[in-house]
């Protein structure tokens, strides 16, 4: 019997045969000889082919959303996935949509590394998702990676408005980079496009933001010419960036003049009126009219605690410390009950020097009403550090409670009847570090506490006011290396700023004059090499006869010595050791201590030999300097057993 194979269209007029599936059949070509020919239906097959094709389809798309589906956050469903060679855009869109709300979920839940790749990967599909864009500028932001902050927030300004929101992060971020002229830039941009009716309610905010803009600029000029801009700005808006241009042009004469023009205009607009009046006077120098303004701002609002808080802060910006005191006495007898009414005051104190005196009455005050004082011991230490007495500041540090976090987010010493919350306590904490950080760069001239305080600087989220007083203290304070150090670390989050240049360009060249003195120094100095072992007598003779001040001079000029001697690197160590005996005889526990901090590095040899100096403390009647160097140990060795049963012997158990 032979087989034979034959193509058809369809199975129709085919006799005597049998098929199978509409696709496959058997009929006799020759009589006797059944199924002697097979026929394949190429319509079957072409039917047949369609079928598993669609039926491949459908579980290749009903595979993809059951992947999709593993996430809450999928907005893929089963017809997005069917039609998706059809829609891709809907599909790329609603996966970034479903991306981005996972990498908020990771956001939220602390899994960073994980919230940054969802939240770009999601971006990248939806870019018009403007709320995941402020989001992850925010990231950027607290990881101290501006520039790409601004990229981000930048790449969500298309041709529609953003919203108020938006555009006022976006300003705020060029703002603290003091990028006036892309700020300029971008009103101008938007300004045209707020005639929409949805846009109605930014018609005012954003002109007068402008405004804001210039005077911030130094263009305060262009708010005084402004004519078709500043008429949609509300009337007492439009009065009071007029004035606030012309002091910034130090015209504080024409200021008084538009404001005593504006009161009898508008009298129910005074309270504004008689603040901006108060400034004007004081930056003309007419104190008493100044003090005038203040005490009618006051009156008109006895129960109120701005217009005190106002009074105390123009006061010592003038200069006027006796009669700032006096307001400060004042508004505490008012308004002390609260603890949120202390730091409202606390916060512009501390941002200028002279105040310190009013902040410790503050904390003093705080402490009597049984407030936690934390918060406030800090604001102090910033107004300290600001006016140069770094070591009072580190001794008001060292005062300061640690937070505790094993105690459930609450201080290991002091409750704030208030209530803390943790995030509270971990930014207090933080500020703390950076705080002795600061005092410990400005205290001791050592390389490892300037290059804490730079890497520590690395890591913490900066903005130029920032910058700018941590310069400025450090140039006080005789620190132009790590100045310099610093404005280098800022090109990272603010390259090209002109003040960060301009200071980094003096420096540069200060230090390039001071590099050609020590030069000149070095040539005369290699004649008269300094040796170790005359040194080390010189130093031992002041220490037997305890001559503190003799001992200390000796060992800070040998540091400052240029060039440094040869044998300086190895006795290092050693010299520490006896800086910590020198301080302490001296009374200069916080200096013993940072002595401390920069000998102890975990080794096992060094925390020995510092046991042995607490042991020689306590014996010689220093118990508080012996606890403190053996709690230092253990915090740079928290296993050394020696220095646990030291501290246990030394602070026994209360039954």
């Amino acid at each position: 019997m032979k087989h034979r194979l034959k193509f058809i269209w369809g199975t129709g007029g085919v006799t005597r045969g049998r098929w199978y599936l509409g696709l496959l059949g058997f009929y006799d070509r020759v009589v006797g000889e059944p199924d002697s020919r097979l026929a394949i239906s190429v319509r079957g097959l072409l039917v047949w082919l369609a079928g598993l094709a669609l039926a491949g389809y459908l579980a290749a798309a009903t595979a993809l959303l059951f992947w999709l589906d593993r996430s809450p956050h999928n907005r893929v469903a089963f017809a997005d996935t069917v039609a998706l060679p059809f829609r891709w855009r809907r599909f790329q869109a609603l996966r970034g949509q479903s991306l981005i709300a996972e990498g908020r979920a990771d956001m939220r839940a602390g899994h960073w590394a994980d919230a940054l790749f969802k939240l770009r990967s999601g971006l990248a599909r939806e870019p018009g998702d403007l709320r995941a864009r402020l989001i992850l500028a925010q990231f950027y932001i607290a990881s101290n990676q501006r520039p790409l902050a601004r990229r981000t927030l930048g790449e969500g300004l298309t041709a529609d408005f953003p919203g108020q929101e938006y555009l006022g992060a976006v300003v705020e971020l060029a703002a603290q980079a003091e990028d006036y002229a892309f700020i300029d830039t971008v009103y101008a941009r938007y300004l045209p496009k707020l005639e929409a009716p949805r846009e109605a309610r930014v018609k005012h905010w954003l002109p007068q933001q402008q405004l804001q803009n210039f005077i911030d600029g130094g263009q305060a000029e262009r708010v005084l010419a402004a004519k078709e801009t500043i008429g949609v700005v509300p009337a007492s808006t439009r009065a009071e960036l007029r004035v606030l241009a012309l002091l910034a042009l130090g015209r504080p004469d024409d200021a008084v003049r538009e404001l005593h023009a504006w009161r009898a205009r508008v009298p129910a607009e005074t309270d504004q009126v008689l603040r901006l009046l108060a400034r004007a006077e004081r930056e003309a120098k007419r104190y008493e009219a100044m003090e005038n303004a203040l005490d009618e701002h006051v009156a008109r609002a006895p129960g109120v605690a701005a217009p005190y808080v106002y009074r105390v802060v123009q006061l010592a910006l003038a200069g006027r410390m006796g009669k700032a005191e006096a307001a400060l006495a004042d508004y505490l007898r008012r308004f002390d009950a609260r603890l949120e009414n202390l730091r409202l005051l606390a916060e512009p104190l501390a941002t200028f020097k002279g105040t310190s005196p009013m902040l410790a009455r503050m904390v003093t005050a705080a402490r009597e009403q049984g407030f936690e004082t934390r918060g406030l011991q800090l604001l102090r230490v910033q107004a300290l550090l600001g006016e140069g007495a770094a070591r009072e500041a580190g001794r008001v540090l060292a005062e300061i409670p640690a937070v505790d976090a094993n105690v459930s987010g609450k201080p290991a010493q002091l409750t704030n009847p208030l209530g803390n919350s943790p995030r509270q306590l971990a930014a207090e904490q933080a500020l703390r570090d950076w705080l002795q950080l600061v005092a410990d760069a400005l205290l001791a001239p050592t390389p490892a506490a300037q290059t804490a305080l730079v890497d520590g600087l690395r890591n913490r989220p900066m903005t130029m006011a920032t910058l700018r007083t941590l310069v400025t203290m450090l140039r006080a304070g005789d620190r132009a290396e790590t100045a310099l150090a610093v404005l280098r670390v800022s090109e990272g989050p603010y390259p090209g700023n002109p003040w960060a240049q301009a200071q980094m360009a003096e420096l540069t060249e200060n230090a390039r004059r001071a590099a050609m003195v020590k030069d000149d120094v070095a040539v005369k100095a290699s004649e008269t090499t300094l040796g170790q072992k005359p040194f080390f007598a010189q130093l031992d003779e002041s220490m037997r006869a305890k001559d503190w001040a003799a001992a200390q001079q000796q060992v800070r000029e040998l540091r400052n010595r240029q060039p440094a001697p040869a044998w300086l690197a190895a006795r290092d160590a050693e010299l520490l050791l006896v800086q910590m005996r020198y301080e302490r005889g001296a009374g200069e526990r916080l200096a013993m201590l940072i002595a401390a901090k920069l000998y102890l590095d975990g080794d096992g040899r060094r925390s020995q030999a510092a046991l042995a100096l607490a042991q020689e403390f306590y014996a010689d009647g220093a118990k508080e300097e012996a606890l403190l160097l053996v709690k230092e140990i253990l915090r740079k060795a928290p296993n050394f057993p020696p220095a646990e049963r030291q501290l246990a012997a030394w602070t026994p158990q209360k039954k």
